[in-house]
């Protein structure tokens, strides 16, 4: 008996051990993730939980993007305090 062995870009769904190997994102965390209501790249068998790779693909896209304005806006905010100390002082 042979398995075959897909590489992860072609599957449809992945293992949560996949996923966090595919995504470098913990194994509990992927497992928390699937467990919020309505996640969208939950995929049931039985009680297994698959996911689907191209759902979890773009929340993960849509999430990075989020993250990235939030370190943004982080990062502005330094400067801001500095000027609004400067008005005050020179005032």
């Amino acid at each position: 008996f042979c398995k075959r062995t897909l590489k992860n870009e072609a599957k449809l769904t992945l293992t949560i051990k996949e996923a966090a190997e595919y995504s470098n994102i913990g194994i509990n965390k992927i497992d928390t993730l699937l467990k919020q209501p309505n996640c969208p790249f939950v995929l049931f068998v039985g009680t297994r939980k698959l996911v689907k790779r191209r759902e979890f693909e773009e929340y993960i896209r849509r999430e990075l993007i989020i993250w990235n304005f939030y370190q943004q806006l982080l990062q502005k905010i330094p400067v801001e305090i500095e000027k609004a100390e400067s008005l005050c002082y020179n005032v």
